[in-house]
Formats: C-alpha cells, sequence, structure tokens
C-alpha cells in the first residue's frame, strides 16, 4: 500500500488528524524555507513576487511554477490566517456575508452601492458568489493604475506553456524556466477525489460548473460578477479576457 494511502486511511479513523496533518505539513515547508535562507539569507523585499488570488483558483500550481525558476524561493501562504496569528481573525470559512459588511473600511471604500444586495444575501451558495466577486473587485481597484500581471486560470491549463512564458518574460525570467512536467502536473492542494477522476478533457474540466449548477445559481453568480463589475465572466466556459500586463511600466 502506497504511503499517501496509508496516511489518508490513518487521518480518517483518527479524529482531529486531519488538523494534526495539515499543520505538519505547513511546518515542514515552513522549515524548508527556512533552510534554504540559512544559506542564501532572506530575500530583499524589493525583489518579492506577490501573487494574489481566490481560494482555489490555481495559485498553488503557479507558484510551484514559478518557484522553478532559478533563483526564486517560495513562501507559502505566508498570510493564510491559519498559519499566522496576525492575520487570524480575518478567518472566515464557510463564507458568511455579515463578515464581509462587518468590516468598515472595507465597505467604505469599495462595497457601500451594493450593502442593500449584500444584506438580503440569504443562503451559502450566494454568500460564496459574493466573497468571490468582492475579492476580485477589490483587488481589481486596487491594482488599477499600477503594474501588475493579470493571469487567468482558465487559459492556464489550455496552454500553459504559452501562459508561463508571458508571465516569466514580464517577469525577466528565462521564459523556459518551468521544467516541462510541472506543466500538466496536478497541484498539490489538488484533492484526491480529482486525482482520481478519469477526466482529462482540459475543456470538459473547465465547463464542469455550467453542469454542476442549476440555471438559477449560475444566473446568480453571474449577476454578482455583473453587479461588482467583474467583467470577463459570462454565459462563456472561458473569459472574454486574456492574460497579460496591465498598468504603468
Amino acid at each position: 500500500m502506497g504511503v499517501k494511502r496509508v496516511v489518508k486511511r490513518t487521518v480518517g479513523r483518527v479524529p482531529g488528524a486531519t488538523d494534526a496533518v495539515k499543520g505538519a505539513w505547513v511546518a515542514a515547508r515552513q522549515l524548508g524555507e527556512w533552510t534554504v535562507f540559512a544559506f542564501s539569507g532572506p530575500p530583499a523585499p524589493t525583489t518579492a513576487i506577490l501573487l494574489a488570488s481566490s481560494g482555489r483558483s490555481g495559485s498553488t500550481w503557479l507558484g510551484d511554477m514559478l518557484a522553478a525558476g532559478p533563483g526564486v524561493q517560495q513562501i507559502f501562504e505566508p498570510l493564510d490566517p491559519r498559519n499566522s496569528a496576525v492575520y487570524r481573525r480575518l478567518m472566515d470559512w464557510p463564507a458568511d456575508v455579515q463578515d464581509l459588511l462587518a468590516q468598515e473600511a472595507l465597505v467604505e471604500d469599495y462595497l457601500r452601492p451594493w450593502v442593500g444586495e449584500m444584506e438580503r444575501v440569504s443562503n451559502a451558495f450566494e454568500a460564496l458568489a459574493v466573497w468571490w466577486t468582492v475579492e476580485n473587485r477589490v483587488a481589481l481597484a486596487q491594482l488599477a493604475g499600477r503594474e501588475h500581471y493579470l493571469i487567468f486560470y482558465e487559459w492556464l491549463p489550455l496552454r500553459p506553456g504559452e501562459e508561463m512564458a508571458g508571465l516569466l518574460r514580464w517577469l525577466g525570467l528565462p521564459e523556459n524556466a518551468t521544467p516541462p512536467h510541472l506543466l500538466h502536473r496536478y497541484s498539490r492542494m489538488t484533492s484526491v477525489k480529482q486525482r482520481q477522476s478519469q477526466e482529462r478533457d482540459v475543456m470538459t474540466r473547465l465547463s464542469a460548473w455550467q453542469r454542476e449548477l442549476t440555471p438559477a445559481e449560475r444566473a446568480m453568480v453571474l449577476k454578482w460578477a455583473e453587479r461588482l463589475e467583474v467583467p470577463w465572466y459570462g454565459a462563456n466556459v472561458l473569459p472574454s479576457g486574456v492574460s497579460g500586463a496591465r498598468g504603468e511600466a
């Protein structure tokens, strides 16, 4: 029996083991980062690349591909509330719209026009839709006019080599810095169920939301995207936008 299967079976039998394994995994990654820093020194803040994303959006996979480049050292999820006491007060899973509305500065700076609609959200699915659009709305607003590179997950699995080459060029790294095997490898955060799926066609996987959500749920998500001006998503599987550099050079 493989090691992963043994760990999975053991975790399923021991109460609280899942959290313990996750904690040990994070600690091991941090130890590896500290070991690298001990030899090469910590990276200068001016050389940092900030990778920001919503949860479950492919950011771990993208981060691993970036970290494979020469001279790039990954600091895994330093602002994850589960890993940082400073940010733990922001932890909210499952999503609750009231936790957004309780943040006065967030509301006044970004959400005031939609407070009424948000206050009427009454189910968990719509709350997730609101959180997703708010995360994207705030990020886009804060990046407006600033130099950044916007990458869409949907294009990444469809054309990983091309997408990574463009991003690496923008970062000043060799465009072939990502080893080919990483371009098609599952993220470490991909669930066992997803890894075992027999579906290998990328477009079929990307369109799963159209099959798994009801017409009412699809309309609800897209309506919130329209309200908060997240402009690239609609009824089509693929976004209307393309990855690339944005803002001032």
